[in-house]
């Protein structure tokens, strides 16, 4: 093997391996940043969603005018459920129920993150005047992997154009740089007893 293909090889090897490690690196921060808007979100509707429809009655009519605006401001998207001390829905909307031990496991530590098959959820415990209640909010897990799989998409193809741009411009610095022993041995070749 060449030198000078032993050089563009050993180039695009370490920028492989350099490259893979930063997209590694930049997908984790992504995916974890994205999921903790998600939950920050999660958590502002829920507590929204609780001062909405637990706090009405609590509330002069100027200030509930306030959270209704903020409600169906940040809630519209959303999905939500107020569940009673019996794990009923009282409140809200949504898809399917969530299961017993989890509303528990909300009761016991106040608020919970936790995740289902097709949704991220956000618990709150909210005590009110009117009884316990547990505030869980949703969001499609879909759209968490539709933002993921695109950056992926992104840096698949940007991988393989930086490592055949690293092999073309590698052989071209190394054809450089060799440039003049290719001339040394070219002018030694020519040289014959004659001269």
């Amino acid at each position: 093997m060449k030198v000078k293909t032993r050089l563009s090889l050993y180039c695009s090897l370490i920028f492989g391996i350099i490259f893979a490690i930063i997209s590694f690196l930049i997908y984790s921060l992504y995916y974890t940043n994205t999921e903790k808007a998600i939950y920050k979100n999660l958590d502002k509707t829920a507590h929204i969603s609780a001062l909405f429809y637990l706090e009405e009655d609590e509330l002069s009519a100027k200030e509930f005018d306030k959270i209704r605006a903020q409600f169906f401001e940040i809630v519209s998207d959303s999905y939500y459920q107020v569940y009673n001390e019996n794990n009923e829905i009282a409140y809200g909307m949504g898809t399917s129920d969530v299961p017993s031990f989890f509303l528990d496991k909300i009761r016991q530590n106040g608020e919970l993150i936790f995740t289902t098959n097709d949704y991220v959820c956000f618990g709150l415990f909210y005590k009110d005047n009117q009884g316990d209640f547990v505030v869980v909010t949703k969001e499609n897990k879909s759209n968490l992997e539709a933002q993921s799989q695109l950056l992926l998409w992104t840096l698949i193809p940007l991988f393989f154009i930086g490592i055949i741009a690293i092999i073309l411009l590698s052989r071209w610095v190394a054809s450089m740089a060799y440039r003049p022993f290719r001339e040394a041995i070219s002018e030694v070749k020519s040289i014959s007893t004659n001269n």
